[in-house]
């Protein structure tokens, strides 16, 4: 009987490196998660091929098992024996590790995407998800000389690093809470630091390596409060500090509440606990549903449980390219995690009879959720970073249940899975971390789902002056959305006062995809050609719902006010674009005009001044203090203003009816 539950986990193992070796030389593009080898040199092949015969050989050969024991517990000793030193130098040694194999591109993840954000000065977006993230990023800019893309990219390579070693220290920790032999031990720790998901740490660009290292740390204080019944309040912070690194983390919160509960010494309260937590999971729940079904900019964020969007028609919930998704995921931060689940059905308990497994088994229900229903799965290859975290849970509650005493040889096993584990993490990486290999991995990625995939592609050939590159990515980027180059003769038909035919256009992007923000922004500029204002602000408003902190759309909404005279709402929301984005000429230009109305001139003035910074004969800048002028009576000075508008506007559109409108300035002295 145990020679059989061998030969299962044995076959797992074959599995993973079969599957690994077919993605790679086929090579299959949908197996994202484990088709590395198809980016990397020839050298890369000839040790997988060492690695097959290794492996088979240490399944059917004579081996030195007394010496692999020893290792194993010597391995042991060495983090988690009663010495500190060793472990810390290990922590030491990879954060230097991490620091030498740093990531040269950013192209796995939104990673030019923000560096782009907070490289603009003083403004950047602000987003309410990461609030802590964001004030430490900022500040670290700060200290490090102020807000430049060097300095944003050193802030993002900082965090990782450190976050890494945090990482390392607490997964250390909760193995050892976790984990009762030798065996489990050392398989736990080779699972997490041969995890895809360690790439986070070699200097990648997101939020995501913060929100692993605050997690973790959640996880090790609460397990270490359940057993000491002790550290309930630090636990709390940690997990109200990981809420504000990035909302993600509330998945957790599940845990979290029975962590709490557990707390609380009275049989009878505690009894009560539970009942408030069954029905604040109903009330939550039902709170859910409701988003879903009133709130675009949250319906958005769930995939559809049976019909897809029109941005991916083939993806629900339970479709087969979720599923494939998941699967890649899955593998990619766990690539043997077929050995784990043949372990665990083979020799795993199968009942959480205690509060550790209870807690690990509450914080996988929220975990899991979140995997199989958040939107991000529809562009998961490019957004494993932030799913990636939902596996941590379950794998956790999995290696507690693991137990090797009726597993016959399990050191065979242990460097099996060690060596697989190792070399598939070590090609990924190899991948992350190199420029080539991450060019063409990224390319693979991209699909009909996600636009903003192929211009960040595009943007990175031409900012590396690829032209070639670049009008290639684009050619094929307008082919795969077809809508986007209906979307530009729309605005053409609209600039040359053809509204009926803008009308027509607009209406049918929006009916082909209704959860496009930029087919609701046309939509709503052509309503309010025609001065229908009611319908233009509703899908103004739900393109800023879909796509907020976008200042070419505020600006134009603010348009739409002032054209209503709604010049305080105007001014409201061309303030915001102003912070967002103070170097966009016509978002200041707005902003100006609109405290010209209100009769503010100093602010005006003001935002002229701005203008002059960037450019010393702004011609926007120019015409706000001709106007300012004119309303104040000082027709010299606007005199003044409009010649040398006359000189430095001449590109502009509307140099010809500014000219003419104000001809009368010429002759003033």
């Amino acid at each position: 009987m145990k020679q059989y539950k061998n030969h299962i986990i044995n076959l797992s193992l074959l599995l993973t490196l079969g599957l690994f070796g077919f993605a790679s030389f086929y090579p299959l593009e949908s197996m994202w998660g484990i088709n590395h080898l198809q980016f990397l040199p020839n050298i890369f092949t000839y040790i997988y091929w060492v690695i097959v015969i290794v492996v088979l050989y240490m399944m059917i050969g004579p081996i030195p098992t007394q010496l692999l024991d020893r290792t194993f517990t010597q391995v042991d000793n060495l983090f988690w024996g009663k010495r500190k030193l060793p472990r810390l130098l290990f922590i030491a040694g990879c954060m230097v590790l991490f620091y030498i194999i740093r990531v040269q591109t950013h192209l796995l993840g939104d990673g030019y995407t923000l560096l782009a954000n907070f490289s603009s000065g003083e403004s950047y977006i602000h987003k309410w998800t990461q609030p802590g993230s964001i004030l430490l990023i900022r500040q670290i800019q700060n200290l490090l000389g102020g807000y430049t893309r060097e300095t944003a990219l050193h802030t993002f390579q900082i965090l990782s690093i450190l976050s890494g070693t945090l990482f390392l220290y607490n997964i250390i920790s909760i193995i050892g809470r976790l984990c009762s032999t030798v065996y489990t031990r050392v398989l736990g720790l080779s699972t997490f630091l041969f995890s895809g998901a360690v790439l986070l740490f070699f200097g990648y660009v997101e939020f995501y390596s913060m929100s692993w290292a605050v997690s973790t740390l959640f996880v090790n204080l609460s397990l270490k409060s359940l057993k000491e019944k002790r550290y309930i309040w630090l636990a709390i912070a940690t997990y109200i500090l990981s809420l504000l690194i990035h909302l993600q983390a509330i998945y957790f919160l599940p845990g979290l509440i029975y962590l709490i509960i557990q707390n609380i010494k009275n049989q009878r309260l505690r009894k009560i606990g539970y009942i408030l937590f069954a029905i604040s999971a109903v009330i939550g729940t039902v709170f859910l549903i409701w988003l879903y079904k009133t709130k675009i900019e949250f319906e958005v964020l769930i995939l559809p449980l049976l019909n897809g969007r029109p941005i991916a028609p083939d993806f629900t919930v339970f479709s087969k390219s979720h599923l494939i998704e998941l699967a890649n995921l899955i593998l990619l931060v766990l690539p043997c995690s077929l050995a784990l689940i043949s372990l665990w059905f083979v020799k795993g308990k199968k009942s959480f009879h205690n509060s550790t497994t209870m807690f690990l088994a509450f914080l996988s229900i929220g975990s899991l959720l979140f995997l199989i229903l958040y939107g991000a799965a529809i562009t998961m290859g490019r957004d494993w970073d932030i799913m990636s975290l939902c596996l941590l849970a379950p794998l956790l509650l999995i290696l507690s249940q693991i137990d090797f005493s009726n597993i016959v040889l399990p050191n065979r096993i242990i460097l099996n899975y060690i060596m697989i584990t190792f070399f598939i993490t070590f090609s990924f990486l190899s991948v992350g971390t190199q420029t080539i290999p991450t060019e063409n991995r990224t390319y693979t990625l991209l699909n009909n789902r996600n636009r903003n995939g192929w211009i960040v592609y595009a943007n990175y050939f031409l900012s590396n002056n690829d032209i070639n590159r670049y009008n290639k990515i684009i050619r094929e980027e307008r082919e795969h959305f077809p809508n986007y180059s209906l979307l530009k003769k729309d605005y053409a038909y609209l600039e040359r006062g053809n509204y009926s035919k803008a009308m027509e256009i607009a209406r049918k992007l929006v009916d082909k995809d209704p959860y496009q923000p930029d087919f609701h922004q046309i939509l709503g500029s052509v309503y309010g050609a025609y001065n229908n204002f009611e319908k233009a602000e509703y899908h103004f408003n739900v393109a800023m719902r879909l796509h907020p902190y976008q200042p070419t759309l505020m600006n134009e909404f603010g348009q739409l006010y002032m054209k209503q005279g709604k010049y305080d709402k105007a001014k409201e929301i061309l303030r915001e674009a102003h912070w967002l984005s103070p170097k966009t000429t016509f978002v200041s230009e707005g902003l100006g005009l609109t405290y010209i109305y209100l009769n503010q001139f100093d602010k005006a003035n003001l935002v002229a001044d701005s203008l002059f910074i960037q450019d010393n004969n702004s011609p926007g800048g120019l015409l706000i203090k001709m106007t300012v002028a004119i309303n104040k009576g000082n027709l010299k000075s606007a005199s003044h203003f409009y010649k040398e508008y006359l000189k430095y506007g001449t590109q502009r559109s509307d140099y010809n009816s500014i000219k003419k409108y104000y001809q009368y300035l010429a002759d003033e002295n």
